[in-house]
């Protein structure tokens, strides 16, 4: 999309006010731009709606580089995107089902463990993990499997 089409497009969205913002979300969906995404999760929690999909998702956080070794094919490459994961941890409510910017962030944490990551974005997050309604179990170590069976 060209930058001054986006730009007003993004305008648009801001406002959420129009009758066809769900029409011009469609067209952001569509796009692999990071700055839509965030703007798409302010948009879901302001109109209580999914609107983002898996491939939003994937589109923002890897690109697709033509292969060298298959004529007609492309690798899947991951781009780092640790801005993002920040601005959508402060757009974090409270890791439930209708927190967007939860389910976001496990989603960029699911195609990472897919496809994996970039070597300059860290993979533990510097936030808790709870936040995010995800619960880390200790692993039990030999001693510890012991003792609970005594």
């Amino acid at each position: 999309m060209h930058s001054e089409m986006r730009d007003y497009a993004y305008g648009l969205l801001k406002d959420g006010t129009s009758p066809k913002t769900a029409l011009l979300a469609n067209a952001v969906v569509e796009g692999d731009d990071p700055d839509g995404l965030l703007l798409l999760v302010e948009l879901e929690n302001k109109l209580q709606r999914p609107i983002i999909s898996w491939r939003t998702i994937r589109g923002a956080v890897t690109e697709h580089v033509p292969s060298e070794d298959w004529r007609g094919a492309f690798d899947v490459l991951p781009v780092a995107v640790t801005e993002l994961r920040r601005k959508l941890f402060s757009m974090t409510a409270d890791g439930g089902s209708r927190d967007s910017a939860a389910r976001v962030l496990r989603e960029i944490d699911r195609v990472r463990d897919e496809s994996g990551a970039p070597e300059d974005e860290p993979r533990i997050p510097i936030w808790p993990p709870e936040s995010l309604g995800l619960f880390l179990c200790p692993i039990p170590t030999w001693k510890t499997a012991a003792k609970s069976t005594t």
